[in-house]
């Protein structure tokens, strides 16, 4: 499967699941001492939530295909695709598990111009989140329900922002797909589908979780998302 097709398909779906009865997104609880984290929010709250491993380390194809399927209802199929982009991170060449911070590797799968996150040339952690970063994301995001146009202008306004002020700015075609796909992901996963719009504060609560909820943020369906997702292939 090519990352592209892969990252494209996210928005598109081909059934309803079923809701949870018990919620599992109830039980957060953040990275502590020894845990590690990726600049991905999404893969972090995962982990927070106890879908992933909450110490984030040895992550196994089986435990992710069952955490997207479970958590995201992304499919097995799409679930094994992105492990294997995962595990190009690892820094074991002939490993059968990544840890989340193996994510953070610069010019893999990480990339500049993140929507929450400093470029590696300014502080070499680009996968803390960073609130003057995601600020600017957020100034692009001009109303309650965010839409595909404000996602596309908060991440090209990122992306030039990065190449104006970082003198060491590159951008790979792979980090560029994901770049892309990041935005589809919080619109198609936490949104609606079908008009390709998402509540703001779904959105912020999913970059901002890691700072103990300094958005004034939610349990995602105490904020009104629930279960009720497309299977995404």
């Amino acid at each position: 499967m090519r990352l592209t097709s892969a990252l494209s398909s996210v928005p598109f779906c081909i059934g309803l699941a079923q809701a949870y009865g018990d919620d599992p997104f109830s039980k957060w609880h953040p990275a502590g001492p020894g845990d590690v984290r990726a600049p991905c929010p999404m893969l972090n709250s995962l982990a927070n939530h106890g879908f992933l491993p909450h110490d984030g380390k040895f992550i196994t194809e089986n435990r992710t295909i069952s955490a997207l399927s479970t958590a995201l209802n992304i499919s097995a199929e799409l679930g094994k695709f992105l492990f294997g982009e995962a595990m190009t991170t690892s820094p074991e060449p002939n490993g059968t598990t990544f840890d989340l911070d193996n994510l953070s590797r610069h010019n893999i799968l990480e990339h500049d111009g993140s929507l929450s996150r400093a470029d590696y040339y300014w502080t070499h952690d680009s996968h803390s989140f960073n609130a003057t970063v995601f600020a600017q994301t957020q100034s692009y995001w001009t109303g309650p329900v965010i839409d595909i146009q404000m996602g596309a202008n908060a991440r090209l306004a990122r992306v030039q922002t990065s190449n104006k002020t970082n003198p060491t700015f590159s951008m790979s075609d792979l980090g560029d797909a994901f770049s892309i796909g990041e935005t589809a992901a919080y619109i198609g996963i936490l949104g609606d589908v079908e008009s390709g719009t998402v509540k703001r504060e779904l959105v912020e609560y999913l970059f901002g979780e890691s700072t103990a909820f300094s958005f004034g943020g939610c349990y995602l369906s105490h904020c009104g998302w629930n279960a009720l997702l497309f299977v995404f292939l």
